[in-house]
């Protein structure tokens, strides 16, 4: 991951790995001071799916609802 977009800068954003998926969230005020915020330009974007917050939680729910069904 660092590799391709390099350290994260905790004072503005933070970042959390789990298998395949990467977590990330930042301030819009301060999306511009990130790392992160270039990696639309890269090799990576063709593999990144982008969500926002209240998109998230409507799959997390979605799957949770799958699960117990």
């Amino acid at each position: 991951m660092s590799a391709h977009v390099g350290a994260i800068k905790p004072a503005y954003e933070k970042v959390a790995v789990n298998g395949p998926f990467i977590f990330w969230s930042a301030p819009v005020k301060t999306f511009g001071r990130t790392r992160w915020s270039t990696v639309a330009k890269g090799d990576l974007y063709q593999w990144l799916t982008i969500r926002n917050d209240n998109t998230a939680r409507k799959l997390v729910a979605l799957a949770q609802a799958l699960r117990e069904a």
